[in-house]
């Protein structure tokens, strides 16, 4: 087993005993029906666990807002890869994904996903 893959399995691990149960919602495919005039969207929901965090005072600038968290996951929990528009479920809140989506990688391979997230 390679360096990167076990790396990428203990962040799993942690994120998943001592996080925060979660929610990455993904909008896919946006399409508009015709015979009713409705926008259609289809979505993929992943349950997940992350760390969720506060930003620091020194870190508000243009891009990040007060109310803005941090919210990391790891990336072998996920089917597909976090982008801006994506929604996360938290306690029965939700919150946007804001971008850019922050990657941590271990040589090649993404290991966690930091989000940015906004009500």
């Amino acid at each position: 087993m390679s360096l990167d893959t076990s790396l990428r399995k203990v962040a799993s691990s942690v994120l998943n005993k001592l996080g925060t149960a979660a929610i990455l919602r993904h909008v896919t495919g946006s399409g508009y029906d015709t015979a009713t005039g409705v926008a259609t969207s289809s979505t993929t929901d992943v349950t997940v666990k992350g760390r969720l965090d506060d930003y620091l005072d020194r870190e508000f600038s243009d891009r990040i807002q007060r109310g803005d968290r941090k919210f990391m996951i790891a990336a072998s929990d996920v089917i597909f890869p976090p982008v801006a528009g994506d929604e996360v479920l938290i306690g029965g809140q939700s919150f946007r994904v804001i971008d850019p989506v922050r990657i941590e990688w271990v040589q090649e391979q993404a290991a966690v996903y930091v989000l940015q997230i906004r009500h």
